[in-house]
């Protein structure tokens, strides 16, 4: 099962705690490949493909501009649910468009694991929301987390731009 202090080292959780959580950003290199039985692109198309779900929990972008949720998924059984199609959402991935998908933990058990392990360490309640981004996608703009966030890249390249705080207690 995954520990936070795999994530961290060689700094101890403790230091972690004490110097970095909740208030720096911090930079860890890892392995390649190492969370490959945890998540990747096929086990998240494979755990929302033709399955019912709550419709506010994914999102489709391309180019900065929602994609209409009927493009890449039909209705689900039920009021605000739907069923993506994970045939269509390659598709737009193929094509630039960048996926997300809230709660993640919710529909892959060594997710589940993994959050509610980090959870312990960190005395905090912990969901997982996965990001995949096609060929030259743009992600998501610039903008504001209001919690704490371990962003654990598993493949490919991307930029990532950390800026200082704008506000010291933002959420205050």
């Amino acid at each position: 099962m995954l520990d936070l202090q795999q994530l961290i080292e060689p700094l101890s959780l403790e230091e972690f705690l004490e110097r970095d959580f909740s208030r720096n950003w911090r930079h860890f290199q890892g392995e390649p490949g190492r969370f490959t039985n945890l998540i990747s692109e096929e086990l998240v198309l494979k755990s929302i493909d033709s399955r019912d779900i709550t419709a506010n929990r994914l999102t489709m972008l391309h180019g900065g501009e929602l994609i209409a949720q009927e493009l890449y998924a039909s209705p689900g059984s039920g009021p605000a649910l739907i069923r993506p199609e994970a045939k269509r959402i390659k598709h737009h991935l193929n094509q630039g468009a960048v996926l997300l998908l809230t709660h993640a933990e919710q529909l892959h058990q060594p997710l589940w694991d993994a959050a509610e392990s980090i959870g312990n360490q960190l005395e905090e309640s912990v969901t997982v929301n996965v990001y995949l981004g096609g060929p030259q996608s743009k992600g998501f703009g610039l903008h504001i987390d209001h919690h704490d966030v371990l962003v654990m890249q598993i493949e490919g390249h991307k930029s990532w731009e950390v800026r200082e705080p704008s506000l010291k207690h933002p959420l205050l």
